[in-house]
C-alpha cells in the first residue's frame, strides 16, 4: 500500500490511500474506513485493515495539525493481523504561509 499526503493551496492537504483514493484531511472514520474499503477486493483488506485505518487517522491528523508538512510518502505499507510496517518514508516540510483561497490578486 501506499500512503501520501500532498498539500493543495486551495483546499489544504490532501491524503492519498492505494491506487487512487483520495479525502481531504482532516479525514473521518467513515472517511478512512471507505478508502480501506475500496482498495481490497470486495471492500475487504484482510485482518490488518484496523490497523491501515488507524495509519490513515493519524496521518491525516499530523498533516491537518502541522501545515508545515507539504508532502509525505509513506511506501511501501505493509498490514499485518498484528500491526501495519511504514517500509521506507519520506517527508517534505516548508515555512507554513497562509493563504486566503478566496482572495483575488491582480498581476
Amino acid at each position: 500500500m501506499i500512503i501520501k499526503v500532498a498539500a493543495d493551496r486551495t483546499f489544504g492537504p490532501l491524503v492519498t490511500f492505494g491506487l487512487g483514493g483520495a479525502r481531504l484531511a482532516p479525514l473521518t472514520d467513515t472517511d478512512a474506513d471507505q478508502l480501506v474499503r475500496d482498495v481490497g477486493p470486495g471492500g475487504d483488506v484482510g485482518p490488518g485493515g484496523a490497523y491501515l485505518r488507524d495509519l490513515l487517522l493519524r496521518v491525516s491528523r499530523l498533516a491537518d495539525d502541522l501545515p508545515e508538512v507539504t508532502n509525505l510518502d509513506l511506501s511501501p505499507v505493509t498490514a499485518w493481523p498484528d500491526g501495519a510496517i511504514v517500509m521506507a518514508a519520506r517527508i517534505k516540510v516548508a515555512p507554513y504561509e497562509p493563504q486566503d483561497p478566496f482572495l483575488r490578486k491582480l498581476r
